[in-house]
């Protein structure tokens, strides 16, 4: 095993680094998504928003990892903070630095690794955007690509928390997050026959609510939904709000319409034992919109 470097900027670095005072924070959507996202279009299970201080790698978000946290000398991710470029490790049996290292020849077994660098305003390099195997991939440039896009949306994400891509009101994406996320999708599966599919539900006794219960109830109805779909769509590969009470899923092009069926079956129970236990309703319709053979957007406001 080999030690990762120190890099030459290690001062300023941690400087910029502490200066988010986003370490030990707790988890959040806005970053969450993008973790949850790779590990699925990418296939992955492990997925990793990682900030590496002076003795340990932190992950504010994590896919697949039940850890919060490792030490900085045995991390991949202190190799790959070290340049600009991205850190793909196809086969780490093969390669010295990572061969005898801890965090492959036990938990979390890694045989595979593709790191971003997160890099702030300032060119200093605080942490990685990476998935993980357990088994050795060949990774096409291709998926280098939407891997370094995701990448410079989180790096985006830290340096602002207030990026222009989250809705204010439910904390999920907004229109531009979600049409992100939906744009990477159809870069990474342009190579397959199978076409990509989302689920709009469009939250239709929200004007009943607002005139019943007052605006407030409905802001909070609208909350609630998002939060629902959230809960219900793990296996999605991203939720947004696209309008004023329009919302969208946007659906792995590995579902057939059996589990497309069954996800919607998901949702609906959510939301019917919510209906129980409140003084409104959340009524719902949905469609199906086809994204796969245009390869273009069809929910842009």
């Amino acid at each position: 095993m080999i030690i990762p470097a120190i890099p030459q900027d290690e001062h300023n670095r941690l400087e910029t680094l502490h200066a988010l005072k986003i370490l030990d924070t707790e988890a959040e959507e806005r970053i969450d998504r993008y973790t949850r996202f790779a590990s699925l279009i990418f296939n992955m299970p492990i997925a990793l928003v990682t900030l590496v201080d002076e003795k340990r790698q932190w992950f504010k978000s994590r896919v697949g990892l039940s850890v919060k946290e490792t030490e900085r000398i045995i991390s991949f991710c202190g190799h790959c903070i070290l340049t600009d470029e991205p850190l793909i490790v196809s086969d780490t049996y093969q390669d010295e630095r990572f061969h005898d290292n801890p965090l492959v020849s036990a938990k979390p077994f890694i045989r595979f690794y593709a790191g971003i660098p997160l890099t702030m305003p300032d060119g200093c390099r605080v942490g990685t955007f990476c998935i993980i195997d357990q088994s050795p991939r060949v990774f096409s440039n291709t998926s280098k690509k939407v891997l370094q896009l995701l990448g410079e949306i989180v790096e985006k994400e830290i340096a602002s928390p207030q990026f222009q891509d989250t809705d204010e009101l439910t904390g999920i994406s907004n229109t531009s997050g979600f049409n992100k996320l939906a744009s990477l999708t159809i870069k990474a599966e342009l190579s397959s026959n199978k076409d990509i599919q989302c689920v709009l539900f469009t939250l239709s006794s929200l004007s009943e609510i607002n005139n019943q219960h007052g605006y407030k109830t409905g802001d909070n109805a609208l909350i609630n939904f998002a939060k629902l779909l959230l809960k219900g769509s793990k296996d999605v590969y991203a939720i947004g709000r696209l309008s004023g009470n329009i919302f969208g899923a946007l659906i792995p092009n590995f579902s057939t319409q059996t589990t497309i069926s069954s996800y919607l079956l998901r949702i609906s129970s959510l939301i019917s034992e919510f209906n129980l236990k409140n003084n409104y309703s959340l009524i719902y319709q949905t469609q199906c919109v086809n994204l796969g053979k245009k390869r273009r957007l069809y929910m842009d406001s």
